[in-house]
């Protein structure tokens, strides 16, 4: 689209214009840095990952007059919040873009808004969901703001939640009080786990970061909205190598609270596992059990029923069925071996090998406090 192309010709030529987040180096103090040289852990893949651009797409609501006019209020939006969305969408490798959307209404309807769905998504009776949703749009109605904004909030809201790839995150700026809502559909938690967290998110604060009062009001909130299952094309969380060529994996990682929207999840990976198992069963049942069943139910016992004799051979195949599932997974996965410095996890010699000069030697010894205070890296990549 025209609209697309043209804002990203203004990203390119205002690159440069875009805030510098101030990382506090281990070993240099607060030095200003440039995002592109920033590398951050992943959730989803847990290896380190060179920042890159990714697509941010702006949504106004209701839809303005001119295409000037939708131009002026997305760039003033995206000036503030690009780069730190971007960054914290480069949490994920497996996630390529996120939205941003303006709505024409006091930051209070947004936040109700919000509050309104977590509850109607947690309440079972019908009645008390609509009264989660007409308090909504009584706070809608009386800040003035018309019930076409709110139904068209909520519909881009929804489709973007059903989406076949979700983002883990979507930002809803209040065009009227010029505060954001950060809605996390998954992973919060662990978000605000990561120690540059808030620090990354200092530009939401203002126009001038560095000109916000310690303690004054945020222009930003945080909520969570949790999907209640995840779309099949998401990508369960796995711990990689850490050399980007490999796809090997040693598994889930250990976080609870990380995979407990994946504990019922079907995504690509169970899918082609599921396959695998299946495939594998028809050939054992066809070469093993088969014959066998022909042959008891040929020579059984006097009293002894069909339904039982099938029924002890089902069980059978169910518990092979077990067997052949670990074997396909543990096929799938494999131990890591950790880099004698900083204990990043690689699944061989080779992998490591291959990742050593290209990207893990320049900063490994920034992944260690350790080492962090004592060497030096040649500085072309900084672990965030």
């Amino acid at each position: 689209m025209y609209e697309r192309q043209a804002l990203s010709e203004w990203a390119k030529q205002n690159s440069s214009d875009f805030p510098q987040i101030i990382y506090p180096s281990p070993a240099e103090g607060n030095v200003p840095s440039r995002i592109e040289k920033w590398r951050l852990k992943t959730l989803d893949t847990n290896r380190w990952q060179d920042l890159r651009y990714k697509s941010i797409n702006y949504e106004a609501i209701p839809s303005l007059e001119s295409k000037e006019k939708f131009f002026t209020q997305a760039i003033g939006v995206l000036k503030r919040v690009a780069i730190p969305l971007l960054i914290i969408l480069n949490r994920y490798e497996r996630a390529s873009s996120t939205y941003v959307i303006g709505v024409d209404a006091p930051f209070s309807c947004i936040r109700a808004f919000v509050r309104a769905q977590r509850r109607m998504d947690v309440e079972g009776s019908e009645i008390k969901q609509k009264t989660c949703a007409n308090e909504a749009k009584e706070k809608f109605e009386s800040e003035g703001v018309s019930d076409a904004v709110y139904r068209e909030l909520a519909m881009s809201l929804f489709t973007i939640r059903g989406h076949s790839a979700a983002p883990p995150f979507v930002l809803i700026h209040s065009a009227r009080d010029n505060r954001q809502e950060v809605i996390w559909f998954r992973d919060i938690f662990q978000i605000k786990k990561w120690k540059n967290f808030y620090t990354t998110l200092t530009p939401l604060h203002g126009d001038d970061p560095a000109a916000v009062p310690v303690g004054s009001r945020p222009t930003f909130h945080h909520s969570s909205w949790p999907l209640p299952s995840l779309p099949s094309e998401v990508y369960t969380p796995e711990v990689f190598c850490e050399n980007p060529l490999c796809s090997k994996s040693f598994g889930p990682p250990a976080d609870a609270e990380l995979m407990r929207l994946y504990r019922e999840h079907k995504g690509p990976v169970e899918r082609e596992i599921a396959q695998l198992v299946e495939i594998r069963m028809r050939k054992i049942w066809k070469e093993r059990f088969e014959s066998e069943l022909d042959l008891a139910l040929t020579n059984k016992k006097d009293g002894e029923d069909d339904e039982e004799i099938i029924a002890r051979y089902d069980g059978l195949a169910c518990e092979e069925e077990k067997k052949v599932r670990v074997n396909v997974i543990n096929e799938w996965r494999v131990g890591l071996l950790k880099c004698g410095s900083c204990r990043t996890g690689y699944c061989s010699v080779t992998c490591q090998r291959q990742d050593w000069v290209p990207r893990h030697k320049p900063f490994c010894g920034w992944l260690t406090p350790r080492l962090g205070s004592k060497t030096k890296s040649s500085g072309e990549r900084i672990p965030i």
